[in-house]
């Protein structure tokens, strides 16, 4: 019951009581998968933090106006074609590793 309240948001004690096991695991699941989003977000964050101060070997800034490091307008068109997969963020990270050790053409 305590988990309900905590993690679910469940605060009314007859849904509680009404909810089946195969739910509650269901709905536990979900709150884990969600938290782990959470955690994975604040990493990509943390990790697009240290490439916004990202410089050239000449010392300049690698992003010289914030549109070049983030274009709202085209992250959006993605966003809305892609359907379910949060993959807009990932291709991001993979182009700046990928610029982070230079050479291979781009390749990892």
């Amino acid at each position: 019951m305590v988990n309900c309240m905590r993690y679910l948001n469940m605060n009314d004690f007859l849904e509680i009581d009404r909810t089946t096991m195969y739910e509650y695991e269901l709905r536990m699941k979900a709150f884990r998968l969600r938290y782990l989003d959470r955690e994975a977000a604040m990493h990509k964050q943390a990790w697009v933090s240290r490439q916004v101060g990202a410089t050239k070997k000449n010392g300049k800034p690698f992003y010289r106006t914030f549109k070049q490091f983030f274009d709202y307008e085209k992250a959006e068109r993605n966003m809305l074609n892609m359907g379910d997969r949060p993959k807009l963020l990932n291709d991001r990270i993979m182009q700046a590793v990928r610029r982070q050790k230079g050479g291979n053409n781009g390749e990892l």
